[in-house]
């Protein structure tokens, strides 16, 4: 369940003077089942349909998140290891 920005998601109109919208990966995109759900695939597509970006900082290695990374389509620079390593996705 994606916890904070599900309101966010469902109301761009609302927030339209943001751009970029990083998000953590562990208890906010994924529970403690660490599944990604289609309605997180789902509420994120239709925020970069929008014309915004969004992208990761996460903990975990970038290995961990690629399967993730491929649903989510995310094209942005990822930042990983807590910030040590900026991944590209696409390269």
């Amino acid at each position: 369940t994606l916890f904070p920005y599900t309101t966010l998601f469902r109301s761009p109109k609302d927030s339209s003077n943001l751009k970029l919208l990083v998000s953590d990966y562990d208890g906010t995109l994924v529970g403690r089942d660490r599944v990604l759900s289609e309605d997180t695939i789902e509420a994120i597509k239709r925020w970069t349909d929008s014309g915004r970006k969004f992208t990761l900082a996460t903990g975990r290695q970038y290995l961990m998140l690629v399967d993730d990374i491929k649903k989510l389509g995310l094209t942005n620079p990822i930042a990983v290891r807590g910030g040590a390593e900026i991944v590209d996705p696409l390269t």
